[in-house]
This record gives C-alpha cells, structure tokens and sequence, in this order.
C-alpha cells in the first residue's frame, strides 16, 4: 500500500495524529484537513533512509528488552514476510504470540547438532549469551551491541539466539513469560509515532497495521533483505537450484560449514537463514552460480525477459519470487486460489495473473474464470453445479425447480458486447432438454447496449438473460456466506433481465 492511500484510510484521527508527530511540525495544533497536506509534504522524510536506520537502531537497542525484541518480531519476522507488508491488528497480535510459542517450544526440543567450525562457533556464541545473562535478568544497549557484532561474525541466525535464550529461560522475558497483547500494542503504538508503520481501516472497520511500501522499501535495505519469505521457500523449490549439493557447495563457498549430513530441506533452511537470494544465483564471484544459460532458461519459464546482463536475469528471477503472493498450504481445492482473483481473471489481468504463477499461457484465463465461478456457486452459494457431457455447452448449469440456470463466462479486458455473442447463447438455450429460467453472462462489464438487447431478447424468446458484473456476483458470495444463512442462496435474486443490480437483493 502506497504511503498516500495509507494515511488516507488511517484508522482514526488519533492514529493519523500520532504518526504524524515523527516528522510534521506542530502536528498537536493541525486539524484533520491540514494533517494530510502536511503529511503528503514530508513523505520522503519517512522513507529517507537515514531517519528509518536511526528509527530501527533505536529500537534494537533499546533500554527496554521489549522494545527491542518485539520491535524485531513485528517489523523483521512478520510484516515485512506479508503480502502487500499489512496485517490485521488482530492477526498480527497472534502472530507474534505464535512467534513467541514457537521459540520456547523449540527450545524444549532436542537441540541440533553440529560439526567442525560451525560447533564451535555455536558454542562460542552460546557461551556469550549465558555469561551477558548471568548477572541480572536483563542485557543492556552495550550487551546488546556487542552480542549483535558476534553473531553477525559467526553467522548465527536470530532465531537460534532467540531458541538460545529460550533455552536460558530468558525470552521472550525472565521464565520464558510470553510478553501480552498489551506490551504488542505499546510497541506497535510507538512505531507509529516514529513514522514506521500505521493504522489503517478497511470499509468493514476492520483496523489493519501496515507499512508503507515507500517505507518497507528502505526498512529492508537497511536490513539487507532481499525477498519475502514465502517467495524464498519458492524459490529454493525451483529445480535449478533444488539440489542438495549445489546448496552445500554454496554454503562451503561463503564461509557457512554444514557437516556435510543435512537432508535437502535443512539446507534450504540454512540457506534461506544465512545467504540472500543474489548469492545463491550469482555466487560469491562473476564465475560463480548458476551458468546465465540456466538462468535465461529459468526466466523463460516464468515468462520473464531473457535478454540483459547474468546481474540482471538474476535481479529479475528475485523480483517475481518477491512478488508472488502467499499461498495457504492448507488449500486443497485450487479452485480457492483462482476465486480469491475471481475479478482478475474477468479483466483478463494477464500480466499479474502470470506473475502470481495462476497461468502460463493467456489461454488459461477462461477455463481458470469458469472454475472460479464453479467454486462461488458450489461453495459459497449453496448449489453444486450439474455435470456435462460434451464441449460444445455453457460453462454451466444449475437447477431451480423444475428447470434450470445457466451461466456463461465471457473474461475481457475490455467491456463485453452481449450482441457479439448472442447467436452462441441462444444455441445454448435452445438445445437445453430442460425449461431454462435464466441465463446468467457474468464478465467484468457489458456495453450500454447490451440491457436493451438483452430485453428484445426476453420479449421475443421468453427468458432471461441477466447480465452479472464479476465483482458484483464475488460480494453477494462473500455477503452470503458472512451471513451464514441456512440453506443455499435463492437464484432467482440473480435472474433480472438486462444489466444485473445487486440492490435488489436482500440478504
């Protein structure tokens, strides 16, 4: 979300206030109406790269151990790991007691093993760790500090120093205490005074926190981050780059011993902890990687551009696994995915529905919309639609009494012409064994012309075509089914002759 369009759907006036207070001069004494040509002016105060390093060290060594770790969790370990960089208030509390859970429970499981340099640099660390704790139940700035340039040198991961710690019983806090909802919003409130993240509402009033993208841009080069998670674990799957002794070599080469025993899902996992992505493709030297012919091959897969430098065929494999919006691993049914881009795939979106990984071909956009809308009816509105035999038919059918429904799916970029495509609908109708009580054209527009033609049409044959915009026909499902009422939806709200109005219905 663009910087602009997140202070403009701010959550109240208060937060607005509050995050203005990091750069906008007397912001206390600003109306509403002032704060946002005020904020708009010293956006680039907020992105600037030094104010968001001197924001995040202050938060890294804080006086606070809960300013300090929590800051890390929020910003590091979960928004910048969201898609779009936003979260619920309510998820992203969650998530960081998840966060919290999983450290301490890992801590309780049999440490791992380890071999060579590598045991001794753990050990070494470990043992830094347990003396800075020895003396109180807190680590200073100072210990802070040092203990972060250790674990840089020996490449330790944050999270085995936080699984360290846990093991110490000292984290999250003294005892292994999680830290509250309560200690979360008091660090996510003073991120938003120092211009980090905001609170925004969506039409629902539902509040989210999000980063801004201008200002998640600069937090991860100050981090050096390269990818979001998600589009890691994505990429480490690609087969060029799927085999276990590539990975070890390119440990071994930057420095990173792994005792040479390591299934190829731990490796990925210490790759995508220690090495960004630029060096797992490009390796340490000009040399060094994936030959450009690999990576040329790897981009034309993915439909991306193969021409240019290996720098540049690899900046470009990053940036569409960076893209790709996360996937539930619960999902069984695939449907669900191309639901989630029902409008998408109506406009014909082909370039974002490509980088997503939803098609390879722009052929599949049709056969991905009617899926889609196999799944709305099905799922979301109660009706299972009726099995056909054959190509030559409608997308599909649904009965209503005695008769049935049928729908068609028509993807344009571009508004649909009912008269282009009457001739095939009429064939459809007519051929049906069964009474057709309507016929449902679901695409993302229709011509101003279509409800007239759609009318003549009703006058002379008798049924109804009622033309659905696809976002239209997305938030009756979604409606409905918050709704949670008993039974399945009734279709006849759907079967208005000419152009589709969602205030007729009622639910």
């Amino acid at each position: 979300m663009r910087f602009e369009k997140a202070i403009a759907i701010a959550s109240t006036r208060v937060s607005l206030k509050r995050y203005a207070s990091a750069y906008v001069v007397d912001h206390r004494n600003l109306q509403e109406d002032e704060l946002m040509p005020a904020l708009k002016k010293t956006a680039p105060q907020y992105f600037y790269q030094k104010n968001v390093n001197e924001v995040l060290q202050g938060f890294a060594y804080h006086t606070e151990r809960k300013f300090r770790l929590l800051g890390s969790i929020v910003i590091r370990e979960i928004l910048l790991n969201e898609d779009d960089f936003l979260m619920s208030v309510r998820d992203l509390n969650k998530a960081v007691l998840d966060f919290q859970s999983k450290v301490i429970d890992e801590s309780n499981e049999t440490p791992k093993k380890y071999r060579g340099r590598i045991e001794r640099d753990h050990d070494l660390f470990q043992f830094v760790v347990e003396t800075a704790w020895e003396n109180d139940d807190n680590i200073s700035p100072d210990e802070k500090h040092l203990i972060e340039k250790l674990r840089e040198k020996l490449r330790i991961s944050e999270r085995d120093h936080f699984v360290m710690e846990a093991r110490l019983r000292k984290f999250p806090s003294s005892g292994n205490v999680p830290f509250t909802i309560d200690d979360i919003n008091e660090v996510v409130m003073l991120m938003q005074a120092k211009g980090l993240l905001i609170e925004t509402r969506d039409e629902e009033g539902v509040d989210y926190i999000v980063i801004p993208d201008e200002v998640a841009s600069t937090i991860r080069s100050c981090f050096g981050v390269e990818i979001r998670r998600y589009g890691y674990s994505e990429l480490l799957a690609y087969k060029a780059v799927r085999k276990r002794d590539y990975l070890f070599e390119m440990l071994e080469d930057c420095g990173y011993h792994a005792s040479g025993s390591e299934t190829l899902g731990e490796l990925q996992e210490m790759i995508s902890e220690s090495l960004p992505p630029s060096v797992v493709l490009g390796g340490m030297t000009p040399r060094g990687g994936l030959p450009v012919d690999v990576l040329k091959s790897w981009c034309e897969d993915k439909g991306l551009m193969v021409s240019g430098s290996k720098a540049e065929l690899i900046s470009r494999i990053i940036e569409f696994y960076d893209g790709l919006r996360t996937r539930s691993e619960d999902v069984v049914d695939e449907r669900v995915v191309w639901y989630e881009h029902f409008e998408r795939l109506a406009n014909r979106d082909a370039d974002f529905l490509r980088s997503q990984e939803l098609i390879v071909k722009d052929i599949e956009i049709e056969r991905r919309f009617e899926e889609a809308t196999n799944y709305l009816f099905e799922n979301l509105l109660g009706h299972k639609p009726l099995s056909q035999l054959g190509s030559r038919h409608e997308d599909g059918r649904l009965s209503l009494g005695d008769g049935v429904v049928l729908w068609d799916n028509k993807s344009s970029a571009s508004a649909v012409s009912l008269k282009s495509h009457l001739r095939q609908f009429n064939d459809y109708i007519s051929s049906s064994e069964k009474k057709v009580e309507g016929f449902l054209v679901i695409a993302p527009d229709f011509t101003t012309d279509s409800s007239a033609i759609a009318m003549d049409f009703f006058v002379k044959n008798r049924v109804i075509i009622s033309l659905i915009k696809a976002s239209d026909l997305k938030q009756i499902a979604v409606t409905f089914e918050a709704a949670k009422k008993e039974g399945a939806f009734p279709l006849r709200y759907l079967i208005q002759p000419g152009k589709f109005n969602p205030d007729l219905i009622k639910i």
